[in-house]
């Protein structure tokens, strides 16, 4: 998948303002399946933020999406990991 395409990726669950697990899924996925060095997945990482970023309007909350591209992590193996679905129980799977 070339950058157009992860870029699309990245817009299309964008779309409705949420990341739903099955779109998580599939972002991981095609992440897993495209050869992507540290410096592709550090691109990739700030074009996630500069298309939220397009989509806030409020200078706070501006500000708020500034603090937190500065303090998440910056690991690109952060991107390919998956996360947990569940938040209290013991059992949680990935997506």
């Amino acid at each position: 998948m070339n950058t157009e395409e992860l870029d699309q990726a990245l817009s299309a669950t964008l779309e409705d303002g949420r990341l739903s697990r099955s779109e998580r899924g599939a972002l991981f996925q095609v992440l897993r399946e495209t050869p992507l060095d540290a410096g592709r997945l550090a691109q990739l990482r700030a074009r996630a933020f500069e298309l939220a970023r397009e989509r806030v309007t409020e200078p706070g909350a501006r500000a708020a999406l500034d603090w937190l591209e500065e303090v998440a992590p910056a690991s690109p193996s952060s991107w390919t990991r998956p996360r947990p679905t569940c938040i209290t129980s013991s059992r949680c799977s990935t997506a």
